[in-house]
């Protein structure tokens, strides 16, 4: 009866030893959260978008009683297309993370998502809930390889390629592939955001409006 107890003991102690061994190695493989981006986007009261360091000045948009509004250094503030607003947001809860593409600072450059890359901060009043870095995009081919002459068939659906992006939380220093091409998705460019009815027009700035303000006066 000692006997089986001890062994039992000794057991509990070798599963013991693994479990602490898979959760907090770094090693192992699927040391990630999937989630790690989902958020709830209806608490979400403001998003800016900061662009890479060669292209655009920062865009915020900010939650109203009465839909959206964007502002930045260029165009001062103005209505947003909360359609636009909506689908952007929409956005954040399909950040699934499929691996863990690097682990240090060593390949930030190589992923482009270092300090300077495309960035995206979500707060919710104060509370920064997502912060995070986009960088480069990859198209890979489908897995099952290309379609041979011998087997083509033509009412047979072509596989898509596999679209990913690596991304980097604020904060982290690992580097994240997640499905898909999502930069395209959070623009800088204040005309992604325009209302539907000024589709198509300049959007209004103190300079643009002096400007019209001459030409009607010439």
């Amino acid at each position: 009866m000692k006997l089986n107890n001890k062994l039992l003991i000794a057991l509990l102690f070798f599963l013991t030893a693994i479990f602490l061994y898979t959760q907090f190695t770094g090693n192992k493989k699927g040391n990630f959260k999937k989630d790690l981006f989902v958020t709830d986007t209806s608490k979400i009261t403001s998003v800016t978008i900061y662009s890479d360091e060669n292209s655009g000045k920062p865009l915020t948009l900010n939650r109203k009683d009465n839909g959206w509004e964007m502002t930045n250094d260029s165009i001062g503030t103005t209505a947003a297309n909360p359609a636009t607003v909506s689908s952007m947001l929409a956005i954040f809860n399909q950040l699934s993370v499929k691996r863990v593409a690097a682990a240090g600072k060593d390949k930030w450059k190589e992923y482009q998502v270092n300090e300077n890359a495309h960035r995206v901060v979500a707060k919710q009043g104060n509370k920064t809930v997502l912060d995070f870095y986009i960088g480069k995009f990859n198209i890979g081919q489908p897995q099952g390889g290309g379609i041979s002459e011998g087997n083509f068939n033509p009412n047979q659906n072509q596989q898509r390629p596999v679209l990913t992006t690596y991304v980097r939380p604020h904060n982290d220093d690992k580097v994240y592939a997640i499905p898909g091409m999502i930069s395209a998705s959070f623009s800088n460019d204040p005309k992604t955001y325009q209302p539907k009815s000024l589709e198509g027009s300049q959007i209004l700035t103190p300079d643009t409006i002096i400007r019209q303000q001459n030409i009607s006066t010439e």
